[in-house]
């Protein structure tokens, strides 16, 4: 009987430790996302519904206007993911961009992004954003300030 004992401690430790290995994998999982030319050029989180890039801010955004944009056959893909997860509507999906010179980290929703956004090309299809609709967080963050007198 000790033995047996022992045993189910034992199995039911292995079991706890797996659930947790296999949640962190789950939060950690990303799936590469390549530009029509078939470079990865974004991962979508599908836990964090996050359509993420990490990018120099001087050799990638557009300057005029500013903005940043994402591949149209990035945005499909994800469309096409969370379509065959029940998510149509693409709720809670966001676009994050984290910039490496500068630190910064833009956000932005699905919604916003889709509803205000212009087509260029740029090395291919693309839909930008200009920066006014984008929520910037990050080290660099230069915020406008007003003297009122007094």
């Amino acid at each position: 009987m000790t033995s047996d004992k022992k045993w189910a401690i034992s199995t039911s430790t292995f079991t706890n430790r797996t659930r947790n290995q296999i949640h962190e994998s789950f939060h950690n999982y990303s799936i590469n996302l390549r530009s029509a030319s078939g470079k990865v050029v974004a991962e979508y989180h599908p836990h964090f519904r996050e359509i993420k890039k990490t990018v120099s801010e001087e050799d990638h955004m557009l300057r005029t206007p500013p903005a940043w944009s994402y591949d149209t056959s990035v945005i499909n893909k994800v469309i096409e993911y969370e379509r065959k997860n029940d998510n149509p509507a693409m709720n809670d999906v966001w676009f994050v961009i984290k910039t490496t010179d500068t630190k910064k980290t833009y956000e932005v929703s699905w919604k916003a992004f889709i509803e205000n956004s212009f087509r260029h090309n740029r090395a291919g299809s693309q839909l930008a954003l200009t920066l006014n609709h984008w929520r910037v967080k990050g080290e660099d963050f230069e915020q406008l300030s007003f003297d009122l007198g007094g």
